[in-house]
């Protein structure tokens, strides 16, 4: 189980990069491997998506990211969650908390197993409440 160190969120195995404080993750600055389990058919529209979105995601592009994510989305098998997780914590970096409980739930729905995405999505309910 790896955590943030900047700020303590527990993070998804194989993170790049916090989704709280977007502080990169791994014990010695660099950022780990994402670990994917989109299908990588030689480059498939999934895996485009979602490696496009990932680096404009590291790029504070959020928007981009966003819209890269949701195609992947797409794209991907049903049973696959890691574009709605990256999406969810993409919505959180930008504060559209709301947003990011749904894609969050979505992660929860195909992989109730998965306590970062209960962790996740706890927080981003707390944001969530405590600016209303």
């Amino acid at each position: 189980m790896a955590f943030c160190e900047q700020c303590g969120i527990q993070l998804k195995e194989g993170a790049k990069f916090c989704n709280k404080c977007g502080a990169k993750a791994g014990t010695d600055g660099q950022a780990e491997a994402q670990q994917v389990s989109i299908p990588d058919n030689g480059e498939s529209p999934a895996r485009k998506a979602y490696n496009a979105g990932l680096t404009c995601k590291e790029a504070e592009q959020y928007d981009e990211a966003i819209a890269h994510f949701s195609e992947a989305a797409r794209f991907a098998p049903p049973d696959i969650a890691d574009p709605y997780y990256e999406r969810g914590g993409t919505y959180f970096l930008k504060g559209d908390y709301d947003k990011a409980i749904d894609d969050y739930s979505k992660v929860l729905q195909i992989t109730p197993e998965d306590d970062t995405a209960y962790n996740n999505r706890g927080l981003a309910y707390f944001y969530y409440r405590r600016l209303r």
